[in-house]
């Protein structure tokens, strides 16, 4: 068992204009329920109880939506809310650039090599805008893109006379690098897919897709919003052209947080479209004309300007709370729990699995349709239920179906009352 306060001190995360971290911490905090301590190697189910005391979801309301938005423990909730007191307090001024080694302790990175937006959106534009692409060059994406991994390219494409090609991703991860074989012309030059799709939580096998990117000369960018937080991840090991995520989903951070990993060798191949403070090493607008002594020397060339540090110390709080039950244990509970959901509704006669049968390419979110029903109804009439199920509904593609995401606030027993809430629709 770990104290609220004593964790949130430890974390030595909250530094404005000097003052104490105790300091920024309200008189109430102590009388926070303690955090869950690391998980034991074999976890029982009275540790993830405990762990699920960290929140405060509202009663009697079973959350299965974490792909959407996660919600965040109580010790993140207080490291956030208490940099807001001390800003509007004492005025200090930023913050919160510890955040950067946070996650890069988290990515198996460097910190120079983490940039900070409010989105993954924001980062993946960074990437399309600023890889270097011309007119008839071609953008490799699957049908099963999120919004914000097909915009940004559509949105350049319209501009530079790009052509974006999509294909249905097979159901196994060999199929899949089978496709990007017979897809790749010599008019291709990136292939952006995502970590997990956020349409079935099909697991792609990105170690492979970079590697074969390397052996075709075109750029590797990861769409891994459902990454950060939900997998254990090693930049070193996958080693994309970038990978881009957020806190807000898996990684229970606050809302309107987001980062990148783009390694060193990128810098100057990824361009800064959008520039202001703290993305340049120096200019001088005093002679005329201007001067400009480059971009900075890490990957805070791409994010600048006032930011919140509330929201970036918040985020350290939620990587500390990730890192404190532990990467593995959190990734190994997820999946056993969406393991129990599928096979419990692969024995359901109504209910058609659209997610992939083969373990390699499952993750902690799956899709599935009702035979009989239109998968509004299922949602609607799932919400209504005594049970209070959310989930999510899942129009993108002309799927029509529905998506269940569950995190280690969820319960074998939440898993078996959505079964049966769902077996007497």
């Amino acid at each position: 068992m770990t104290d609220r306060r004593d964790f949130i001190k430890s974390l030595g995360i909250i530094s404005l204009s000097g003052i104490p971290t105790a300091s920024l911490l309200p008189a109430s905090f102590s009388a926070i329920p303690s955090l869950p301590g690391p998980a034991p190697s074999q976890p029982t189910e009275s540790y993830w109880d405990l762990v699920r005391e960290a929140f405060h979801i509202e009663p009697g309301l079973c959350y299965l939506n974490n792909g959407t938005m996660g919600p965040s423990p109580l010790s993140v909730e207080e490291a956030t809310i208490s940099t807001i007191k001390s800003v509007n307090s004492n005025l200090g001024y930023g913050g919160g650039e510890e955040v950067r080694n946070h996650l890069a302790a988290l990515m198996c990175c460097k910190g120079s090599e983490i940039s900070l937006t409010h989105n993954t959106t924001e980062g993946i534009n960074v990437a399309a805008w600023g890889l270097p692409l011309k007119k008839g060059d071609e953008i490799l994406l699957t049908t099963h893109e999120h919004v914000g991994n097909a915009m940004p390219w559509i949105n350049r494409a319209q501009h530079h006379g790009l052509t974006v090609r999509t294909f249905q991703p097979a159901a196994t991860a060999q199929g899949i690098l089978d496709q990007l074989d017979s897809l790749y012309t010599k008019k291709t030059r990136v292939v952006s897919v995502p970590h997990v799709s956020c349409t079935i939580g099909q697991l792609f096998p990105i170690d492979q897709i970079c590697a074969w990117a390397k052996t075709k000369g075109i750029f590797s960018i990861i769409d891994g919003a459902h990454g950060a937080g939900a997998l254990t991840l090693d930049m070193n090991r996958t080693d994309p052209d970038c990978y881009i995520t957020c806190g807000h989903k898996w990684l229970l951070g606050p809302k309107g947080t987001g980062f990148f990993y783009v390694p060193e060798r990128m810098f100057d191949v990824i361009k800064p479209v959008f520039a202001g403070a703290y993305t340049d090493r120096g200019y001088d607008i005093t002679v005329s004309p201007a001067t400009f002594e480059g971009y900075a020397t890490t990957a805070h060339r791409y994010d600048y300007g006032t930011q919140n540090s509330a929201l970036r110390i918040g985020l350290s709080a939620a990587v500390a709370f990730h890192q404190l039950i532990g990467p593995g244990a959190v990734q190994e509970r997820i999946f056993h729990l969406n393991h129990l959901l599928y096979t419990r509704l692969a024995q359901m006669g109504q209910i058609e699995l659209i997610s992939p049968a083969e373990e390699a390419s499952q993750s902690m979110m799956l899709g599935f349709r009702h035979k009989k029903l239109d998968y509004a109804q299922v949602a609607a009439a799932l919400m209504k239920h005594p049970g209070r199920y959310r989930i999510r509904q899942v129009p993108e593609s002309g799927l029509n179906s529905l998506r269940v995401s569950t995190h280690i606030y969820n319960s074998p027993a939440q898993i078996e009352g959505f079964a049966e809430a769902l077996n007497s629709l």
